[in-house]
């Protein structure tokens, strides 16, 4: 006969079974906001547990159902584990300016770009087959010799 102090795995299953069906009640470390107001958080990993990497994951502001928010690439990196140590709102804010700068001078190049491409076009468009040039050594037609004037 199996013993009462036993491991009882029938029972352990059915704790097991019975927690999946239940909704996932996620407590963890808020770890900051971004500019969005999206939050993000982290329960630490647990070696004595067999919890090696921490847990990381954020909760928009709209709720669940804006899960597709466009989300800082500091903080993106940080949900994947590419960095250890959540961003500062400094360095958020400074890489946002940064951005700003950067779509800011792809404008002006593209308009400086655009322009010059208008020009180029409307000359090649006005000299059409007389801006290739002709030399004397070359036929024009081929089998048909130059007449020198």
């Amino acid at each position: 006969m199996a013993s009462q102090g036993g491991r009882n795995v029938w029972a352990t299953v059915w704790k097991n079974f019975v927690n999946s069906l239940r909704p996932r009640k996620m407590k963890g470390n808020l770890m900051g906001l971004d500019h969005n107001g999206t939050k993000y958080f982290e329960i630490p990993a647990n070696p004595q547990e067999g919890k090696r990497h921490p847990s990381r994951w954020f909760v928009p502001v709209g709720g669940e159902g804006s899960f597709d928010a466009e989300l800082p690439a500091e903080w993106e990196a940080w949900l994947r584990g590419r960095r250890s140590h959540p961003p500062t709102a400094q360095e958020v804010e400074e890489n946002m300016r940064m951005m700003g700068r950067k779509r800011e001078n792809a404008a002006a190049i593209e308009t400086a770009f655009a322009q010059m491409s208008d020009k180029n076009q409307t000359l090649a468009e006005k000299k059409g087959i007389e801006s290739f040039p002709k030399y004397d050594s070359f036929e024009l037609h081929p089998g048909e010799k130059q007449k020198k004037v």
